[in-house]
């Protein structure tokens, strides 16, 4: 698409609608911040089955 906007071309389609999704990985974070995610996640879990 923005090549298409460099080289002149006209488009119907001006915009695209992304939906970012973040993907949180134990390399982005230390060690004591992906075991609290975890925990977190885990409490979350147990509480929907409940």
């Amino acid at each position: 698409m923005l090549k298409g906007m460099i080289d002149g071309e006209n488009s119907e389609e001006l915009f695209h609608l992304i939906h970012p999704k973040l993907i949180v990985r134990k390399s982005s974070i230390g060690t004591a911040a992906w075991d609290n995610l975890l925990c977190v996640k885990n409490i979350k879990m147990q509480n929907e089955e409940n």
